[in-house]
Protein backbone atom coordinates (compact mmCIF):
# COMPACT_ATOMS: atom_id res chain seq x y z
CA UNK A 1 0.00 0.00 0.00
CA UNK A 2 2.48 2.06 1.20
CA UNK A 3 4.00 1.38 -2.32
CA UNK A 4 1.03 2.67 -4.32
CA UNK A 5 0.68 5.63 -2.70
CA UNK A 6 4.31 6.76 -3.85
CA UNK A 7 3.46 5.88 -7.09
CA UNK A 8 0.26 7.55 -7.31
CA UNK A 9 1.60 10.73 -6.12
CA UNK A 10 5.34 10.33 -7.73
CA UNK A 11 5.27 14.43 -8.84
CA UNK A 12 5.16 15.27 -4.84
CA UNK A 13 7.71 12.39 -3.71
CA UNK A 14 10.17 13.70 -6.81
CA UNK A 15 9.91 17.62 -5.23
CA UNK A 16 10.69 16.30 -1.76
CA UNK A 17 13.72 13.79 -3.54
CA UNK A 18 15.23 16.81 -5.07
CA UNK A 19 15.04 18.81 -1.79
CA UNK A 20 16.75 16.18 -0.16
CA UNK A 21 19.39 15.97 -3.29
CA UNK A 22 19.75 19.87 -3.22
CA UNK A 23 20.10 19.73 0.82
CA UNK A 24 23.11 17.47 0.72
CA UNK A 25 25.09 18.61 -2.51
CA UNK A 26 25.28 22.15 -0.64
CA UNK A 27 25.81 20.42 2.64
CA UNK A 28 28.73 18.04 1.39
CA UNK A 29 29.87 21.50 -0.95
CA UNK A 30 30.38 23.48 2.01
CA UNK A 31 32.13 20.84 4.21
CA UNK A 32 34.45 19.56 1.23
CA UNK A 33 35.27 23.67 0.93
CA UNK A 34 35.90 24.29 4.51
CA UNK A 35 37.65 21.19 5.52
CA UNK A 36 39.57 21.02 2.30
CA UNK A 37 40.62 24.32 2.86
CA UNK A 38 41.83 23.24 6.34
CA UNK A 39 43.60 20.05 4.68
CA UNK A 40 44.95 22.41 2.35
CA UNK A 41 46.43 24.89 5.01
CA UNK A 42 48.14 21.69 6.87
CA UNK A 43 49.76 20.76 3.66
CA UNK A 44 51.33 23.99 3.40
CA UNK A 45 52.46 23.68 6.88
CA UNK A 46 54.42 20.38 6.60
CA UNK A 47 55.99 21.24 3.73
CA UNK A 48 56.76 24.82 5.37
CA UNK A 49 57.71 23.54 8.44
CA UNK A 50 59.45 20.27 7.37
CA UNK A 51 56.45 17.38 8.05
CA UNK A 52 53.74 16.26 9.49
CA UNK A 53 56.15 15.70 12.61
CA UNK A 54 59.40 17.89 12.64
CA UNK A 55 62.43 17.27 14.43
CA UNK A 56 64.98 19.37 15.56
CA UNK A 57 67.34 19.25 18.13
CA UNK A 58 69.00 21.50 20.28
CA UNK A 59 71.78 21.45 23.19
CA UNK A 60 75.30 22.31 23.67
CA UNK A 61 74.69 25.08 21.15
CA UNK A 62 74.16 22.86 18.53
CA UNK A 63 72.62 24.58 15.07
CA UNK A 64 72.33 20.60 13.43
CA UNK A 65 71.15 17.34 14.25
CA UNK A 66 74.67 15.28 15.09
CA UNK A 67 73.38 12.00 13.37
CA UNK A 68 70.17 12.75 11.24
CA UNK A 69 70.75 9.31 9.81
CA UNK A 70 70.71 7.43 13.45
CA UNK A 71 67.32 8.94 13.53
CA UNK A 72 66.13 8.01 9.63
CA UNK A 73 67.34 4.43 10.45
CA UNK A 74 64.57 4.16 13.85
CA UNK A 75 62.17 5.25 12.60
CA UNK A 76 62.13 3.51 9.12
CA UNK A 77 63.03 0.49 11.03
CA UNK A 78 59.22 1.54 12.93
CA UNK A 79 55.84 0.33 12.05
CA UNK A 80 55.07 4.34 11.97
CA UNK A 81 52.66 5.04 8.79
CA UNK A 82 55.13 7.41 7.44
CA UNK A 83 55.03 8.42 3.64
CA UNK A 84 58.40 10.16 3.36
CA UNK A 85 61.17 10.79 5.61
CA UNK A 86 63.77 13.20 4.43
CA UNK A 87 66.61 15.18 6.03
CA UNK A 88 66.41 19.39 6.07
CA UNK A 89 68.46 22.75 6.39
CA UNK A 90 66.31 25.21 7.36
CA UNK A 91 67.88 29.16 7.54
CA UNK A 92 65.54 31.17 9.81
CA UNK A 93 67.19 34.50 10.26
CA UNK A 94 65.69 37.01 8.47
CA UNK A 95 68.24 38.65 6.63
CA UNK A 96 68.57 36.55 3.75
CA UNK A 97 67.49 38.90 0.74
CA UNK A 98 67.06 38.35 -2.85
CA UNK A 99 68.45 40.54 -5.42
CA UNK A 100 67.77 41.26 -9.10
CA UNK A 101 68.03 44.44 -11.18
CA UNK A 102 67.80 46.54 -8.44
CA UNK A 103 65.21 44.84 -6.45
CA UNK A 104 65.11 43.21 -3.36
CA UNK A 105 63.43 41.15 -0.94
CA UNK A 106 63.82 39.31 2.25
CA UNK A 107 62.84 36.11 2.87
CA UNK A 108 61.68 34.68 5.73
CA UNK A 109 63.04 31.38 5.65
CA UNK A 110 65.73 29.42 3.51
CA UNK A 111 65.33 25.47 3.22
CA UNK A 112 67.43 23.15 2.06
CA UNK A 113 65.82 20.21 0.55
CA UNK A 114 66.82 17.00 -0.68
CA UNK A 115 64.59 16.61 -4.11
CA UNK A 116 64.87 13.64 -5.00
CA UNK A 117 63.56 11.78 -1.63
CA UNK A 118 60.84 14.68 -1.27
CA UNK A 119 59.68 14.31 -4.73
CA UNK A 120 56.17 13.50 -4.26
CA UNK A 121 55.67 16.61 -1.56
CA UNK A 122 56.58 18.93 -3.98
CA UNK A 123 54.58 17.46 -6.83
CA UNK A 124 51.27 19.34 -4.85
CA UNK A 125 53.16 22.50 -5.02
CA UNK A 126 51.65 24.59 -7.87
CA UNK A 127 53.58 26.12 -10.18
CA UNK A 128 53.19 29.05 -12.04
CA UNK A 129 56.75 28.60 -14.18
CA UNK A 130 59.33 25.61 -13.79
CA UNK A 131 58.72 22.83 -11.61
CA UNK A 132 60.82 21.05 -9.12
CA UNK A 133 62.08 18.49 -11.23
CA UNK A 134 64.92 20.03 -12.61
CA UNK A 135 66.28 20.13 -8.76
CA UNK A 136 66.05 16.33 -8.63
CA UNK A 137 69.27 16.37 -11.10
CA UNK A 138 72.40 17.53 -11.00
CA UNK A 139 70.98 20.31 -13.46
CA UNK A 140 69.46 21.74 -10.31
CA UNK A 141 72.60 22.85 -8.67
CA UNK A 142 73.13 26.32 -8.07
CA UNK A 143 69.43 26.69 -8.56
CA UNK A 144 66.42 28.52 -6.43
CA UNK A 145 62.77 27.79 -6.20
CA UNK A 146 60.79 31.13 -5.06
CA UNK A 147 57.43 32.35 -5.09
CA UNK A 148 55.30 34.38 -6.82
CA UNK A 149 54.97 36.90 -4.32
CA UNK A 150 58.85 37.26 -4.40
CA UNK A 151 59.15 36.74 -8.61
CA UNK A 152 56.60 39.85 -8.25
CA UNK A 153 58.74 42.16 -6.43
CA UNK A 154 62.20 40.95 -7.98
CA UNK A 155 60.52 41.17 -11.57
CA UNK A 156 62.38 38.23 -12.31
CA UNK A 157 61.47 35.07 -14.36
CA UNK A 158 62.76 31.14 -14.22
CA UNK A 159 65.99 31.53 -15.46
CA UNK A 160 67.55 34.57 -14.66
CA UNK A 161 69.93 34.88 -11.95
CA UNK A 162 69.96 36.08 -8.26
CA UNK A 163 71.99 36.97 -5.77
CA UNK A 164 71.52 35.29 -2.75
CA UNK A 165 72.69 37.73 0.48
CA UNK A 166 72.77 35.80 4.04
CA UNK A 167 75.25 34.96 6.91
CA UNK A 168 77.25 32.00 8.00
CA UNK A 169 77.29 30.28 11.12
CA UNK A 170 80.17 32.29 12.67
CA UNK A 171 78.58 35.56 11.58
CA UNK A 172 80.23 36.14 8.01
CA UNK A 173 78.44 37.82 5.25
CA UNK A 174 78.27 35.75 2.05
CA UNK A 175 76.60 35.71 -1.13
CA UNK A 176 75.38 33.10 -4.05
CA UNK A 177 74.54 33.58 -7.79
CA UNK A 178 71.48 31.46 -8.04
CA UNK A 179 69.40 30.01 -11.21
CA UNK A 180 65.66 30.74 -10.68
CA UNK A 181 63.96 26.90 -11.16
CA UNK A 182 60.59 27.19 -10.63
CA UNK A 183 58.36 30.13 -9.43
CA UNK A 184 55.45 28.65 -7.28
CA UNK A 185 52.12 29.82 -6.31
CA UNK A 186 51.79 30.14 -2.42
CA UNK A 187 49.69 32.58 0.36
CA UNK A 188 50.94 34.93 1.88
CA UNK A 189 51.19 33.56 5.05
CA UNK A 190 53.55 31.09 3.15
CA UNK A 191 55.09 32.96 0.51
CA UNK A 192 58.37 34.26 1.74
CA UNK A 193 60.22 30.89 1.51
CA UNK A 194 62.81 30.22 -0.81
CA UNK A 195 63.80 26.43 -1.39
CA UNK A 196 67.30 25.49 -2.45
CA UNK A 197 69.54 22.31 -2.42
CA UNK A 198 70.33 20.81 0.77
CA UNK A 199 73.85 21.16 -0.66
CA UNK A 200 74.03 24.69 -1.91
CA UNK A 201 72.76 25.77 1.19
CA UNK A 202 75.07 24.07 3.98
CA UNK A 203 78.04 25.45 1.27
CA UNK A 204 76.55 28.75 2.04
CA UNK A 205 76.57 28.36 5.61
CA UNK A 206 80.18 26.65 5.73
CA UNK A 207 78.83 23.37 7.00
CA UNK A 208 79.16 19.90 5.78
CA UNK A 209 77.15 18.77 3.09
CA UNK A 210 75.06 16.24 4.51
CA UNK A 211 74.32 18.37 7.49
CA UNK A 212 71.00 18.63 8.92
CA UNK A 213 68.79 21.13 11.20
CA UNK A 214 65.87 19.35 10.66
CA UNK A 215 64.07 15.99 9.50
CA UNK A 216 60.72 15.88 7.78
CA UNK A 217 58.47 13.19 8.05
CA UNK A 218 55.41 12.96 6.34
CA UNK A 219 52.49 10.92 7.06
CA UNK A 220 50.50 8.77 4.47
CA UNK A 221 47.10 9.85 3.31
CA UNK A 222 44.31 10.02 5.52
CA UNK A 223 46.35 9.67 8.88
CA UNK A 224 45.71 11.76 12.19
CA UNK A 225 48.82 13.86 12.25
CA UNK A 226 48.28 15.00 15.40
CA UNK A 227 48.42 11.39 16.32
CA UNK A 228 51.02 10.89 14.19
CA UNK A 229 53.69 13.63 15.04
CA UNK A 230 52.83 12.04 18.80
CA UNK A 231 53.76 8.31 18.12
CA UNK A 232 56.72 9.71 16.04
CA UNK A 233 57.75 11.21 19.45
CA UNK A 234 57.30 8.08 21.70
CA UNK A 235 59.14 6.12 18.94
CA UNK A 236 62.20 8.11 18.88
CA UNK A 237 62.14 8.90 22.99
CA UNK A 238 63.14 4.72 23.28
CA UNK A 239 66.29 5.55 21.69
CA UNK A 240 67.22 9.36 22.37
CA UNK A 241 66.77 12.59 25.19
CA UNK A 242 63.13 13.60 23.57
CA UNK A 243 61.58 16.62 24.34
CA UNK A 244 57.88 16.46 25.84
CA UNK A 245 54.64 16.86 23.87
CA UNK A 246 54.28 20.26 23.08
CA UNK A 247 50.86 22.41 21.74
CA UNK A 248 52.99 25.09 19.88
CA UNK A 249 56.12 26.83 19.45
CA UNK A 250 56.11 29.20 22.10
CA UNK A 251 56.29 26.10 24.49
CA UNK A 252 59.16 25.06 23.25
CA UNK A 253 60.81 28.09 23.20
CA UNK A 254 59.94 28.32 26.95
CA UNK A 255 61.29 25.16 27.71
CA UNK A 256 64.72 25.82 25.42
CA UNK A 257 65.21 28.98 27.87
CA UNK A 258 65.79 26.71 30.52
CA UNK A 259 69.08 25.90 29.30
CA UNK A 260 69.57 22.18 27.50
CA UNK A 261 73.08 20.77 27.60
CA UNK A 262 73.08 17.81 25.90
CA UNK A 263 71.29 17.06 22.16
CA UNK A 264 67.54 16.68 22.94
CA UNK A 265 65.27 15.97 20.15
CA UNK A 266 62.26 18.30 19.98
CA UNK A 267 58.94 17.13 17.60
CA UNK A 268 56.54 19.53 16.44
CA UNK A 269 53.37 18.45 14.90
CA UNK A 270 51.63 20.98 12.30
CA UNK A 271 49.29 22.20 14.84
CA UNK A 272 51.78 23.74 16.73
CA UNK A 273 53.23 24.97 14.08
CA UNK A 274 50.23 26.60 13.52
CA UNK A 275 49.14 27.55 16.72
CA UNK A 276 50.57 31.57 16.00
CA UNK A 277 47.57 31.94 13.87
CA UNK A 278 44.83 29.27 15.56
CA UNK A 279 42.48 31.99 15.72
CA UNK A 280 42.47 32.43 11.95
CA UNK A 281 41.74 28.63 11.65
CA UNK A 282 39.49 28.72 14.30
CA UNK A 283 37.60 31.31 12.90
CA UNK A 284 37.11 29.40 9.46
CA UNK A 285 36.08 26.48 10.89
CA UNK A 286 33.26 28.48 13.30
CA UNK A 287 32.25 30.28 9.50
CA UNK A 288 31.76 26.70 8.10
CA UNK A 289 30.17 25.36 10.70
CA UNK A 290 27.84 28.77 10.72
CA UNK A 291 27.06 28.27 7.27
CA UNK A 292 26.46 24.40 7.32
CA UNK A 293 23.62 25.23 10.24
CA UNK A 294 21.98 27.58 8.37
CA UNK A 295 21.82 25.58 5.35
CA UNK A 296 20.80 22.46 7.05
CA UNK A 297 18.18 24.50 8.75
CA UNK A 298 16.58 26.10 5.13
CA UNK A 299 16.93 22.40 4.06
CA UNK A 300 15.06 21.08 6.68
CA UNK A 301 12.18 23.61 6.74
CA UNK A 302 11.94 23.20 2.64
CA UNK A 303 11.40 19.07 3.20
CA UNK A 304 9.25 19.69 6.19
CA UNK A 305 6.92 21.69 4.03
CA UNK A 306 6.79 19.32 1.44
CA UNK A 307 5.67 16.69 3.27
CA UNK A 308 3.17 18.91 5.07
CA UNK A 309 1.21 19.79 1.75
CA UNK A 310 1.36 16.30 0.85
CA UNK A 311 0.08 14.97 4.20
CA UNK A 312 -2.57 17.72 3.85
CA UNK A 313 -3.76 16.60 0.43
CA UNK A 314 -4.92 13.13 2.00
CA UNK A 315 -6.60 14.44 4.69
CA UNK A 316 -9.87 12.51 3.39
CA UNK A 317 -8.39 9.32 2.63
CA UNK A 318 -6.42 9.27 5.98
CA UNK A 319 -10.35 9.48 7.47
CA UNK A 320 -11.18 6.44 5.16
CA UNK A 321 -8.46 4.62 6.71
CA UNK A 322 -9.38 5.47 10.00
CA UNK A 323 -12.78 4.98 9.53
CA UNK A 324 -12.73 1.67 8.07
CA UNK A 325 -10.60 0.76 11.90
CA UNK A 326 -6.81 1.15 10.84
CA UNK A 327 -5.42 2.50 13.93
CA UNK A 328 -3.20 5.70 14.53
CA UNK A 329 0.01 3.83 14.64
CA UNK A 330 -0.81 2.21 11.45
CA UNK A 331 -1.40 4.77 9.72
CA UNK A 332 1.81 6.51 11.16
CA UNK A 333 3.97 3.49 9.78
CA UNK A 334 2.25 3.89 6.40
CA UNK A 335 3.81 7.19 5.71
CA UNK A 336 6.87 7.00 7.71
CA UNK A 337 7.32 3.60 5.53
Amino acid sequence: MAFRNVYRRRKRYALISIAVATGFALITFITALAFGSMSAVKDKTARYFAGHASITAYGNDLAYIQDPNKIISVLQASSLPFRTISSRVSYNYDNAVLLFNGETVRQRKLSGVDFSVESAVFAGLSFMEGSSKIMETDAGEHGILISITAARILGCRVGDNLTLYMTTDSGQYNTAELVVRGIFRETSIFGYIAYMRRTDLNALLLRASDSATDIAVFAKEGIDTEKFSENVRLELSKTFRVFPHFNSRAERDSELMKGIQVETLSILSPNAQLAQISQLLNALLLIAYLTLSVFSLVVSVGILNTWRVLVYERTREIGAMRAMGMLRVKVRELFLF
